[in-house]
């Protein structure tokens, strides 16, 4: 059952649509993050919901509370949505100690002062900072804040989390961590979350389902595993990780699975038919780990497996990985794989079920 649902919500600045008729529902307890470039409509779409702007038009509700609703001439202002947002900013107070500043949202809603202790204990302990309670905001490291921002917020026990771009702040290493973190801190309260971010790996990793935004309106909306392994458009494919495109004119082929007579004279057959029709140009997705070196590791089954002869262009390290660009005739192919490959000519082997088709605009 939904808990949140925005309907056809559209906002408009000096004429410019930054959102456009974005529709989707999130269920109680669910991790939902937007996903898109910058200027996309995510952050304007979190903004909406919590009420630091309004909608021109649509509807946004939760449970049986009505946000806001166009029609009915209903704007709960935001002191009255019970959410809790955390920014990229932090914002803490400097001449306060953690403790104080988890506790402060608790002494505005006067809250009385033994269950104030009790909340700000159980939340210091969550957000693992309770050995750090006596310290001010600049003895603290990045991360630390960005822990002390969300105890502060989960404190008053918010009906639905917001989060934008929380993470965006620390470097690297520490965002990992703290990616990590979130990610035990949601397991832990199965607070309703509304997660902003232009990170892949961070959707991936951290989200129940994912809506993608493109130019304030929604690509598509899915499990981690359905964005990246069924995209419904380039759009999709391109933003959710590292993908290859080919193109070639679709053919029917010599079975029932149609094909993609590349440039370079080999053919590709793949198995979404319903995406390209028989003589247009298309373009196929092909993600880089989809991709099997032929004598290098365990090698896929299926009759109709497509073998590409390969040249090896160049090759990188990253560690646990090795990056290789192939030429298949005309077109470059990237290939992810854990195993080391010291050959220059290569086969390339691809199952038609690792590959996405989209006919090209003429």
């Amino acid at each position: 059952m939904s808990y949140l649902e925005i309907e056809n919500v559209t906002k408009c600045y000096e004429g410019a649509r930054a959102v456009e008729n974005v529709s989707f529902t999130v269920a109680e307890g669910e991790f939902v993050t937007l996903l898109g470039p910058s200027g996309s409509g995510k952050s304007t779409t979190l903004n909406l919901i919590a009420g630091l702007s309004l909608p021109d038009s649509g509807r946004i509700r939760c449970g049986d509370l009505t946000y806001y609703d166009d029609r009915q001439k209903i704007s709960l202002p935001i002191e009255a949505r019970n959410l809790g947002l955390v920014f990229q900013s932090y914002a803490l107070w400097p001449h306060m100690t953690v403790r104080e500043n988890v506790e402060f949202p608790l002494r505005l809603r006067k809250v009385a002062r033994k269950l104030r202790h009790e909340r700000v204990e159980a939340t210091l302990q969550l957000v693992e900072m309770k050995a750090l309670s006596e310290r001010y905001p600049h003895e603290l490291s990045g991360g630390q804040q960005q822990r002390v921002a969300l105890a502060r917020t989960l404190v008053y026990e918010p009906k639905i989390l917001l989060l934008d771009e929380p993470l965006s702040n620390l470097d690297a290493k520490l965002r990992e961590r703290a990616r990590s973190w979130l990610a035990d801190i949601r397991n832990d309260i199965g607070i309703t979350t509304i997660y902003v971010t232009h990170d892949h790996g961070e959707a991936l990793s951290l989200s129940d389902r994912i809506v993608v935004l493109n130019k304030g309106q929604i690509a598509q909306i899915g499990t981690p595993r359905e964005l990246y392994e069924r995209p419904s458009d380039p759009f999709v494919a391109e933003f959710i990780g590292s993908v290859n495109f080919i193109e070639g004119i679709a053919s029917g082929g010599s079975s029932d699975i149609p094909v993609l007579e590349l440039a370079g004279g080999q053919r590709l057959a793949v198995a979404d038919a319903g995406k390209i029709s028989v003589g247009r140009r298309a373009s196929a997705a092909i993600r880089p780990d989809k991709i099997v070196i032929a004598g290098l590791g365990v090698e896929p089954d299926g009759k109709e497996l497509n073998r590409l002869k390969a040249t090896l262009l160049n090759r990188s390290y990253f560690g646990s990985s090795w990056q290789y660009n192939f030429d298949i005739g005309g077109s470059v192919l990237k290939v992810e794989s854990s195993l080391e490959f010291n050959g220059n000519e290569a086969t390339l082997l691809i199952p038609p079920s690792q590959i996405r088709t989209f006919e090209v605009a003429a």
